[in-house]
């Protein structure tokens, strides 16, 4: 398996046990099981700001980027991820 980021959270899926599952237990390769289970997602009421909010301090640790260099960088990633594209209906 390929590297992937989740469409939700953009963890590295590393390996296909870390993917998410459909209400048919089949694996869904588009998000993580932290974010995707049984065919829903785990927190369903998830905004873009609170998910950007969990990342950028990560994301300023592991690239050594001050806060709004971090908070840049996560927006413009976030917004490639499916779950945040403002066209996209989840469920």
């Amino acid at each position: 398996m390929s590297y992937a980021y989740c469409q939700s959270c953009a963890r590295v899926i590393h390996n296909p046990r870390d993917l998410g599952t459909e209400a048919d237990g089949s694996l869904n390769r588009d998000f993580c099981r932290r974010c995707y289970a049984e065919g829903c997602f785990t927190e369903p009421r998830l905004t873009r700001r609170q998910i950007i909010s969990r990342i950028v301090p990560l994301w300023m640790k592991e690239n050594n980027l001050t806060y709004r260099e971090a908070l840049v960088d996560v927006n413009h990633f976030i917004s490639g991820l499916r779950r945040w594209q403002t066209h996209k209906t989840w469920t």
